[in-house]
């Protein structure tokens, strides 16, 4: 047997994500991710992702915070500035 993996290993690491929005009917999830597709040139995937009865817009998720923080800039210069960096 394996040992489970101890904190700090990878298989603990939460992954880093851009959330975009957050709402509650899912059509106003799917439309914020549409228009986000259309708008940026995002080399990441974009995902509406169920939380309890809430529906998330996400980009990601990142390896690399650097990278998370990158996307974050670029969704605000395109004027989203609610967006924010999660960990899940």
């Amino acid at each position: 047997h394996r040992a489970p993996p101890t904190p700090g290993t990878r298989a603990w690491k939460k992954q880093a994500y851009v959330q975009l929005g957050a709402f509650g009917a899912k059509s106003n999830a799917q439309g914020l991710a549409a228009r986000l597709r259309h708008e940026l040139d995002a080399p990441h995937p974009l995902r509406v992702v169920r939380a309890g009865r809430v529906y998330r817009v996400r980009m990601g998720p990142f390896e690399r915070e650097h990278e998370a923080r990158e996307a974050l800039a670029q969704v605000h210069r395109h004027g989203y500035d609610a967006a924010m960096i999660i960990h899940d």
